[in-house]
């Protein structure tokens, strides 16, 4: 279980607001969404979340809760935020008692997005530095490689 505090929370919105306007505007199908979680997980070999996309309002794009993810329409249902919520599941999978947004979910959430080409790990390593953000030395336990 995560611990409440989240230190690096804030200045890791406004790194991702710096290159993700589009995640706003993009949306996806649920089944891409899915294929994607199933493609991430298995490349992790960690168990797949349930992915639920809602109607309902909130004053954020996504959340992830016990092995959850919830993306909310016309926001969240978008391969960035999915994105974003499988970093936090899969460093829940591997990790205990790590930060929210701590550097091991940013090396995680940094290797991801590379590997996805969403972002390059340079580019995203050049931002985290601006906003003086800490990224874990690893971004896979030793034993996946």
């Amino acid at each position: 279980m995560r611990p409440k505090t989240d230190p690096q929370g804030n200045d890791l919105y406004w790194l991702e607001a710096e290159f993700n306007g589009w995640w706003r505007m993009a949306r996806s199908p649920r089944s891409s969404l899915l294929d994607l979680a199933t493609a991430v997980c298995k490349y992790y070999n960690v168990t797949e979340p349930r992915i639920v996309i809602s109607r309902k309002y909130a004053p954020h794009d996504g959340d992830y809760v016990h092995q959850t993810i919830t993306l909310y329409s016309g926001r969240g249902d978008n391969p960035g935020v999915c994105m974003h919520e499988l970093a936090h599941h899969v460093t829940d999978e591997l990790y205990e008692a790590v930060e929210h947004h701590g550097p091991e979910f940013m090396a995680i959430y940094m290797h991801l997005l590379d590997k996805w080409c969403f972002i390059p790990n340079e580019e995203f390593r050049r931002l985290a530095k601006k906003y003086k953000l800490r990224i874990g030395r690893r971004y896979r336990p030793r034993a996946f490689r």
